[in-house]
């Protein structure tokens, strides 16, 4: 039976309360994740370097075309340097526009799968969720967005571009199924949401708002009705900005590299982002 003097009481509390026993006494833990996209790797004349400022690293896609031959020592490169990284594949990820085409997708996400796999700790994530611990719940979609159709335009029922439109749009409503899913079924989680394309306006900056209604929606879908408890936080890319905002109490996150030619990493002092989870 340990015996402590009065004396040694205060001293022996702050040695027991800072071990790893302190998890008994913690009411208030939080767990912090660094976030990235849209590095383009393909398009970049030196490799983006990550500095680790959290265990955890999150990458909302386009990493770049599948096919560059650095692609897959980006990823191990992450996979060296932190604990868990977590990858939701963007459309350049398959070798794609903004639009989804079927043949494309099946020829390449199996490809881009077998990369992550082959590392234990890269954990990638496209209608499928990883539980970080008993309480924090991580969910990762491509999404995708719901273009407005043109209205400049007159196109016959068997034109192509209307079978792939429709494609888009059934491959869309899926996805926002799915993260409507995970929400009614995990109401007592905390989720991590993180997809590549945009589920708020808000998150879009004033310079592509100024492209008007049928650009945007190409970046981004209104989903606020989305962006509620249990989602605690919601992560994306696409927009190639560096961005947050607040919605429905949830914190909203981009933090895209973007092309070689055009990143907003002017001094390089952004691409580190952190975001905590209460």
């Amino acid at each position: 039976m340990l015996r402590l003097r009065i004396s040694q009481f205060p001293r022996y509390c702050t040695r027991f309360c800072n071990s790893q026993n302190s998890r008994y006494f913690s009411t208030h833990n939080k767990v912090s994740l660094q976030y990235i996209s849209d590095l383009h790797i393909d398009s970049q004349k030196v490799t983006p370097t990550i500095k680790p400022k959290s265990k955890y690293l999150a990458i909302c896609g386009d990493i770049g075309q599948p096919y560059a031959t650095n692609y897959k020592n980006f990823l191990k490169e992450q996979s060296d340097k932190f604990e868990k990284v977590f990858f939701v594949p963007g459309n350049h990820d398959f070798d794609l526009g903004p639009m989804y085409h079927r043949n494309r997708v099946e020829k390449w996400e199996p490809f881009v799968k077998n990369i992550c796999n082959s590392f234990k700790n890269v954990h990638y994530l496209n209608c499928n969720t990883y539980n970080l611990n008993d309480d924090v719940l991580i969910a990762g979609s491509i999404l995708w967005s719901k273009p407005m159709p043109r209205t400049d335009s007159v196109y016959s029922d068997n034109d192509p571009r209307v079978s792939r439109y429709l494609e888009h749009i059934i491959e869309h409503n899926r996805h926002v199924d799915w993260i409507s899913g995970v929400i009614n079924q995990n109401p007592n989680k905390k989720v991590i949401m993180l997809t590549h394309f945009v589920p708020t306006f808000k998150l879009i900056e004033e310079k592509y708002m100024a492209r008007g209604q049928y650009a945007t929606s190409w970046f981004a879908t209104d989903l606020e009705h989305l962006i509620r408890s249990p989602i605690r936080v919601w992560i994306c890319g696409h927009t190639h900005s560096v961005i947050t905002a607040k919605v429905n109490g949830v914190k909203c996150a981009i933090n895209a590299y973007g092309y070689g030619d055009e990143n907003g990493y002017k001094d390089k002092e952004n691409i580190d982002k952190v975001i905590e989870i209460d």
